[in-house]
């Protein structure tokens, strides 16, 4: 039912990663909560933080979805979009993980 799929799908993209000064580990129940956690990784690195665990901030970050169904919506029906539009507009949604 509805239930299960809630929870099932919260499962399979939480995530759990721990910075310390020896190292990142990350742990997650499936693949796509690894996914998840580089999609959050990238989001820190704008914010200034570099990819190298030696220079990553001390952390401890548990996350999972709120909603299980995300999404953006593109009308290119009632506009013209250019095809390097709509490809960057994919790229953005992902960056936030949707």
């Amino acid at each position: 039912g509805y239930e299960e799929h809630v929870k099932d799908c919260h499962a399979s993209d939480w995530h759990f990663a721990l910075s310390t000064p020896s190292g990142l580990c990350v742990s997650s129940t499936e693949a796509a909560g690894i996914f998840r956690f580089a999609s959050t990784l990238r989001q820190m690195m704008h914010q200034g933080v570099t990819a190298f665990a030696s220079d990553l901030p001390h952390f401890i970050l548990e996350d999972w979805p709120r909603f299980c169904w995300r999404g953006l919506q593109l009308d290119a029906v009632r506009h013209f979009m250019p095809v390097s539009f709509v490809k960057r507009y994919i790229e953005e949604m992902a960056a936030y993980k949707a």
